[in-house]
């Protein structure tokens, strides 16, 4: 369950990011792409944009629904060849050098990201393909406000939600007589108001840019 909903975490987090290079235009019906924190950005219609968020989206759920998989493949790969050494020791496979060598097991669990990786770089810069804004950038930088609206446009709602319960639950059990040292208190506290700050800005961006 943990490790589904931190590749559910992982995923959201990555089509936010995406989608926060794109700003409502604010005078024709489309959108504006920026791929960094320089330049004035690049017209995108409404049709390429849909296009390019639901190939985006598309990918990365795939892909995260992949992952999520192929690790439970793995945890049951794994708890099968104990049981069988367990019966069968003569085996002698679990106690080999080879499969007591800890890297093993990260290295299968990452070893499809050899592929998947490449695969998802090459559709988040397909936006510079597509509308051409390599060649549009200018080296003048975005204003210091703009650049961070962007980066907390890429915060998924999943993740500041569970910063604000996860945090809430730390100051409800430390109110309660948990065991916990006395600066944690503070450590939640401040992880709340944190993340209640970012989903406040958040929320007005969003409002602002629906309102164009």
């Amino acid at each position: 369950m943990l490790g589904f909903e931190i590749s559910h975490i992982a995923t959201d987090n990555l089509k936010a990011k995406y989608k926060a290079r794109f700003t409502p235009h604010t005078t024709k019906e489309g959108y504006l792409f920026s791929h960094e924190d320089y330049g004035e950005g690049v017209f995108c219609s409404k049709e390429q944009y849909g296009s390019l968020v639901e190939e985006f989206e598309t990918f990365v759920n795939s892909r995260g629904h992949f992952m999520f998989w192929w690790f439970i493949l793995l945890i049951v790969l794994g708890s099968t060849i104990g049981i069988v050494d367990i019966f069968y020791y003569k085996l002698n496979f679990l106690h080999s050098k080879i499969w007591k060598d800890s890297w093993i097991g990260s290295y299968l669990m990452l070893f499809p990201l050899l592929f998947i990786v490449p695969q998802g770089w090459r559709l988040y810069k397909k936006p510079l393909i597509v509308l051409g804004s390599d060649r549009e950038f200018t080296r003048s930088k975005k204003p210091r406000e703009e650049i961070m609206n962007r980066r907390i446009k890429g915060m998924s709602w999943t993740m500041l939600i569970l910063g604000i319960g996860v945090s809430l639950l730390g100051i409800y059990f430390y109110l309660n007589g948990g065991d916990y040292p006395p600066y944690s208190i503070y450590l939640a506290v401040g992880v709340l108001l944190m993340n209640l700050y970012f989903a406040w800005r958040k929320y007005n961006i969003y409002r602002k840019e629906n309102t164009l």
